[in-house]
């Protein structure tokens, strides 16, 4: 074979291959923004997300803030990967409007996006979908377990009532609004907002446990409210309301029967449902665009059984491949 018959040969043989191909994306790093890292919510996600990468053959980069309500990080993190030029993104936002125009940008250059427990706005297509907790299974979830705890009378607190993403508001007006509904006899005697600190939000507990009206459940809203609640509960011992809590965070109060039930989210199984999005988009494949999952109520009597579910132990995962 002449040089000049061997080039054409190799010329061929790329163009097939480039053809072959068509318009699906070389692999790349894929971004996860989780809220923050080091909680057993995030990090049950990133090991969910990490078993579909390692399927897929897919790096990640994983990096968020260590406060949630540092939106400014998350953005400074967000713009250090568009110049690193990700293939995809999976992004759970501190602050709803501020990663509007940051993830308009994302699609407007085809960069497949998915966007975790966040109804940030833009409607689903070719490159955005959304993997969201289902927040009104956890409202009635909630609901019914606190009628069933008050025999259907009796007065509630809320805590935690999140104003910055709309996932925590979705939480409080389906929980009051299935009350009105289905249990009316439970009062709603105060709410409060919630914030990312937890001495803030056990100051709240412990004023709501000293208010002069007569509580008889408090319902926090998120991992933080939760843990202020408890923490208010162990201070305030001559008073033991029941707490019902939201997110997993700690397994010791509902050891201890402090915390009488959580509503915890299925993070692994957000995190895989929103990897095998990623890899389907890259792929020029079509994907749901929302994909509700649902979450489940843990109390001291199922904890042993579904723990290693909703509290994955990631220590005991290989990371290196990652």
């Amino acid at each position: 074979m002449t040089e000049k018959v061997f080039r054409i040969a190799i010329l061929a043989c790329l163009t097939g291959l480039f053809m072959n191909l068509g318009c699906v994306r070389p692999r790349g790093t894929i971004a996860i923004l989780p809220r923050t890292t080091g909680t057993p919510l995030w990090e049950t996600f990133h090991l969910g997300a990490s078993e579909v990468a390692r399927l897929q053959d897919s790096a990640l980069y994983w990096n968020a803030p260590t406060d949630e309500s540092d939106i400014e990080k998350q953005l400074s993190i967000f713009s250090a990967c568009e110049k690193r030029r990700m293939s995809g993104y999976i992004i759970a936002p501190d602050i709803t409007i501020s990663f509007r125009s940051p993830v308009q940008r994302l699609l407007e250059e085809k960069i497949p996006t998915v966007i975790v427990n966040d109804m940030l706005g833009p409607e689903p297509g070719p490159y955005l979908s959304y993997v969201l907790n289902d927040e009104s299974a956890g409202a009635e979830l909630a609901a019914q377990y606190v009628a069933q705890l008050l025999h259907g009378h009796g007065s509630i607190a809320l805590m935690g009532q999140v104003t910055v993403r709309e996932e925590g508001g979705e939480r409080s007006i389906d929980l009051e609004r299935i009350l009105a509904k289905s249990y009316p006899g439970i009062q709603i005697a105060s709410r409060n907002s919630d914030d990312t600190v937890v001495a803030h939000q056990q100051n709240i507990a412990q004023q709501i446990l000293h208010n002069k009206v007569h509580i008889d459940a408090i319902i926090a809203f998120s991992s933080t409210s939760t843990r202020g609640a408890f923490y208010a509960e162990l201070a305030e011992k001559s008073q033991h309301v029941p707490i019902i809590g939201y997110d997993q965070d700690l397994t010791l109060p509902l050891k201890n029967g402090y915390v009488r039930a959580v509503i915890v989210q299925d993070v692994r199984k957000i995190g895989q449902i929103a990897m095998s999005n990623i890899a389907l988009e890259l792929q020029g494949k079509p994907v749901a665009g929302y994909t509700l999952v649902p979450p489940m109520l843990l109390t001291r009597d199922n904890l042993a059984q579904y723990q290693s579910r909703y509290f994955a132990d990631t220590e005991s995962y290989s990371w290196g491949a990652q």
